[in-house]
């Protein structure tokens, strides 16, 4: 028969959020944890909490603000991030919605979503009124506003720096 304190120590455990606290051996106190997961840069999105993958725009939306500057013509553009089923891309903006649409399942890990919101945003500094135009002329990988916000998707790293201890 196990010891009685090991049935009380189960019991607790039960009705005790079992992540808040440690149960060191047949002892009855509680050792509170200091610190949950921690976040990283290679942290697959999968495993992050909405609450963490909001908290990553919304500062990483801040960021940009600071870094790239705001459009006097247009108000800082809405963001969501949405699970995409099919659609092989990370992320778009739409300059009709004034809305960019993070995927943060096809983004993998925090690192390529954090670049990702970064490339959308340049977007949104851009007049991508002639978008269209150029990507007749030029594609895709040649596109001048596509190679900008490549180019910027490389903030991802001073911008983890600073927004890195609020997550």
């Amino acid at each position: 028969m196990p010891p009685p304190d090991l049935y009380v120590n189960t019991k607790v455990r039960h009705l005790i959020h079992i992540k808040k606290y440690i149960f060191v051996g047949y002892n009855r106190y509680l050792c509170i944890m200091i610190k949950g997961p921690n976040t990283y840069l290679k942290t697959d999105t999968s495993t992050l909490s909405r609450t963490v993958i909001n908290k990553i725009t919304k500062e990483t939306i801040k960021y940009c603000m600071q870094t790239l500057g705001v459009k006097s013509s247009l108000p800082v553009p809405t963001v969501s991030v949405v699970k995409r089923g099919r659609s092989r891309r990370y992320g778009q903006y739409s300059i009709t919605n004034n809305h960019i649409q993070i995927h943060y399942n096809k983004c993998g890990n925090v690192k390529m979503m954090i670049s990702t919101i970064i490339h959308e945003y340049t977007h949104y500094m851009q007049n991508m009124k002639r978008y269209h135009i150029l990507y007749k002329q030029y594609g895709y990988d040649r596109h001048p506003q596509e190679i900008e916000a490549r180019r910027n998707e490389k903030l991802y790293s001073p911008c983890w720096k600073q927004i890195k201890s609020i997550i």
